[in-house]
């Protein structure tokens, strides 16, 4: 990391200290999305490690599965719900990062996923609904999902758009078959 990026950085929490989102105690120099005491204390079920789990167990019988894990238990009222619904219902998309890449972690040092190139949800479904915000998701994060979901054969259903007002400015509406900005050429984004 730069200098500059490191003293932009340390002012920016001075202003706005960054808090843990389980306890909300301050973060220390070195701790990166949570503090070290909710890492120690986290309700990890461990089945990252185990080839034959409760989680895995739920599927016999109605899908194929190979693999299957969980990170957390549930625990009602916690700090830990309340930063899982803060990635899911107000988008703090650095928390879920961080909390992917501890999971990763965790899968690849079992030894037991190794061989797994992706988790594909369109397989045991029929079909994804893009959900695109307005304002916020790029054109190009847009055209890499769907780059992404064409290459693993999944059957884009439709677009939902949020945080719109309604109808008008750049974006198409309608029963079309197709997505895209308004003037853009035909199954294009651009």
């Amino acid at each position: 990391m730069s200098t500059l990026s490191e003293l932009l950085r340390d002012a920016a929490a001075l202003v706005l200290p960054p808090v843990c989102p389980v306890c909300g105690t301050r973060l220390m120099p070195g701790e990166r999305g949570l503090c070290t005491l909710c890492r120690l204390t986290a309700p990890l079920t461990g089945y990252c490690g185990e080839a034959d789990n409760p989680v895995l167990r739920k599927f016999w019988g109605l899908v194929p599965v190979v693999r299957a894990s969980a990170f957390l238990y549930y625990v009602r009222d916690s700090g830990w719900r309340r930063m899982i619904h803060g990635f899911k219902y107000r988008g703090a998309w650095l928390v879920a990062r961080t909390m992917g890449e501890w999971y990763g972690e965790c899968l690849a040092e079992s030894g037991l996923y190794g061989g797994v190139d992706a988790v594909v949800a369109s397989r045991l479904t029929h079909g994804i609904i893009m959900v695109v915000r307005k304002d916020y998701a790029t054109r190009s994060s847009v055209e890499e999902a769907m780059r992404q979901l064409k290459h693993v054969n999944a059957k884009v259903l439709g677009f939902v758009m949020t945080h719109s007002e309604g109808q008008g400015g750049k974006y198409k509406s309608g029963y079309t078959g197709e997505y895209g900005y308004a003037g853009a050429k035909k199954g294009s984004l651009k």
